[in-house]
């Protein structure tokens, strides 16, 4: 969306009746065909907008996509979300970053899809990516820390989420499957996608890919993942404001990160540990060819996963979970 376009929207949301094109044309420094032409730009993009003759035009409704103008309104950060970017349709939010030279990054940026052509989660596979229904979003981050604290992302962003949804849908009991899955009632509901570049003891960006099932139906997910997937639409019965839920993500990101930054993850050890799933069941993490077995146990101080296995107590660090 252009700045002239911006500017009108934000004359319109401001005003309670109609704004005369006259008064637009003031502000705007631009001609009458100009506001017209960016007032049928507005409509295109789904804003409802009504224009009378002699009274000028009235915004009716907004639009539920995560537009920066849509989230900035919500947006109470500090760092992340400040460099703001979205694309109505994007091959991978992920990748978008990943290929963005450092002389453009910015620690926080955030780049957000309505789209993803090929989403992608961990270990390569696809993340289901509709467009119009939930939030896509990547954000880059550039911390000074030990290459060796940086998995404790996945989970500080796992705590972040689960914090949002407690302000945005308080009836959701969401949970958190280590290390980077938010299940609710058995469902996936969210996940998170966490990558580095770095060399030698240099982090030169890291980038947390998460993708949150928001008013998807269960008709609209491919039947393979039907019975292993839900969204908040479908487990609070209404349709949710993605630009809101957005903002509250990054609101909470941004606290969550400069907690972190400030005193590591012992400050989310309690949110972690309650919320962890699977703790007493028997379980599998495979890392590469490998399979480590036993019980859930908990959370190791630095973020491992704590299991029995035998008399001894293991902790892994990376892995897939098989139940």
């Amino acid at each position: 969306m252009n700045k002239a376009k911006e500017e009108i929207l934000t004359v319109l949301r401001n005003s309670n009746d109609f704004v005369s094109g006259q008064q637009l044309c003031e502000k705007l420094k631009i001609s009458r065909a100009a506001v017209s032409k960016h007032v049928k730009g507005l409509r295109k993009l789904g804003y409802q907008i009504e224009s009378t003759p002699r009274r000028g035009h009235r915004l009716i409704k907004t639009i539920d996509i995560p537009l920066e103008i849509e989230v900035r309104q919500y947006l109470k950060t500090k760092l992340i979300g400040k460099h703001y970017s979205f694309q109505q349709e994007i091959s991978s939010t992920n990748s978008f970053l990943a290929d963005l030279p450092l002389s453009e990054c910015h620690d926080g940026m955030v780049m957000a899809a309505d789209k993803q052509t090929t989403g992608r989660g961990r270990m390569q596979r696809t993340w289901h990516s509709p467009k119009g229904t939930n939030l896509y979003f990547s954000v880059l981050l550039q911390p000074r820390r030990n290459l060796s604290d940086i998995p404790q992302l996945a989970l500080v962003t796992a705590a972040a989420i689960v914090d949002a949804l407690k302000t945005i849908t308080p009836d959701i009991d969401a949970g958190i499957k280590w290390p980077n899955d938010i299940l609710v009632n058995g469902k996936k509901l969210a996940g998170i996608l966490c990558e580095m570049q770095a060399e030698a003891d240099v982090i030169h960006k890291v980038i947390l890919g998460i993708g949150l099932n928001v008013n998807i139906t269960e008709k609209q997910f491919p039947k393979e993942l039907q019975k292993q997937s839900t969204s908040l639409r479908m487990e609070t019965g209404t349709s949710i404001n993605r630009p809101q839920l957005m903002a509250e993500l990054l609101n909470s990101m941004d606290k969550h990160y400069r907690k972190w930054l400030k005193d590591g993850l012992t400050h989310f050890l309690p949110t972690l540990k309650d919320r962890l799933l699977l703790v007493d069941k028997k379980i599998k993490v495979k890392n590469l060819d490998n399979f480590t077995e036993g019980v859930v146990q908990g959370l190791s101080n630095d973020g491992g996963l704590v299991l029995k296995t035998g008399n001894k107590n293991q902790t892994v660090y990376s892995g897939e979970i098989k139940i």
